[in-house]
């Protein structure tokens, strides 16, 4: 695994990892040394879905932050020339279009931890990015000091509630065309956040159309997630410091698959937010922060 780096700035590097067969596009925020946080993003999702503002904030908390372009996303390897995924055959359990799992999502994770010389970070993972994290804690359990799931389920088999108008969400393809995709972004804020941040939703889609869009990229990110299995026994098994965050009014992820990851996770706390749907809203990082902190210091102790 190698890196090449540039620094913006005395507190904040960007960078590429070469990992295995994956270049994976980071950044991070902060005083090397410090207690790390590794920002895990959803489905679909860039580093730039974690905001600037949270990451500082994560900064003056005392951490080293790290984000990153999950494979298939933003500025990260695209497989292209894999096979075309085909979500109706993985669905019957015919996996041949499958390019990989979360098992090597996962991989990519640590394989961040070593380019960038953390022996263990805590993980915080939205979304898909939750089952991720959770992925890393049952296969790699010795480098990860705190796990934040965050508006995740321990598995894609049950539909955890899901409204029927969120669907189209997941399953929806990001356009090519500019306009279309901060128009699609817009409505996708307004479908599944509470409150909605219409502007700041813009603002991110502006940044991950410049970063890159791949259509194909989103749909074997979701085979991924549907080739991988349910992970409830495993995390039974797990002793790390567990924190699972969530909003009561998450029309994607029901809040449902929080109360069933908090209790597959030995001691785990669950944070619900009645007034929160499935984006973490601005009024709740405050309390989100503090939280995180708590894990991260729990898991170091």
């Amino acid at each position: 695994m190698t890196e090449s780096a540039a620094a913006p700035g005395p507190t904040q590097r960007a960078g590429t990892a070469q990992i295995g067969p994956v270049e994976i596009a980071y950044e991070t925020l902060g005083r090397p040394g410090a207690p790390a946080v590794v920002l895990v993003a959803g489905l679909a999702r860039q580093l730039v879905s974690w905001p600037d503002a949270l990451c500082r904030a994560l900064v003056d908390r005392g951490l080293f932050v790290v984000r990153f372009d999950n494979r298939d996303a933003g500025a990260s390897s695209h497989l292209v020339g894999a096979p075309p995924p085909d979500l109706r055959a993985v669905t019957r359990g015919d996996y041949a279009s499958v390019s990989y799992r979360l098992t090597d999502m996962a991989a990519d994770v640590v394989g961040l931890l070593d380019v960038l010389g953390l022996p263990a970070a805590a993980l915080v993972g939205h979304s898909m990015g939750g089952m991720i994290a959770q992925t890393v804690v049952i296969e790699y359990p010795d480098r990860v000091h705190g796990l934040v799931s965050l508006s995740s389920a321990p598995g894609v088999r049950d539909p955890w509630d899901a409204r029927r108008e969120a669907l189209p969400v997941v399953l929806e393809p990001p356009p090519t065309d500019r306009t279309a995709y901060l128009e699609q972004a817009v409505r996708f804020e307004r479908l599944i956040a509470v409150p909605p941040d219409v502007d700041g939703a813009r603002k991110r889609a502006q940044k991950e159309f410049a970063r890159g869009v791949d259509p194909e990229g989103k749909a074997r990110q979701f085979v991924a997630m549907h080739a991988s299995g349910e992970r409830t026994h495993a995390l039974a098994a797990c002793r790390t410091p567990a924190l699972v965050v969530h909003g009561a009014l998450d029309p994607l992820i029901g809040v449902r698959a929080a109360h069933a990851t908090a209790a597959a996770l030995p001691g785990a706390r669950l944070l619900v937010f009645a007034d929160m749907g499935h984006e973490l809203s601005r009024g709740h990082w405050p309390e989100f922060i503090d939280a995180v902190g708590d894990i991260v210091v729990g898991g170091r102790s």
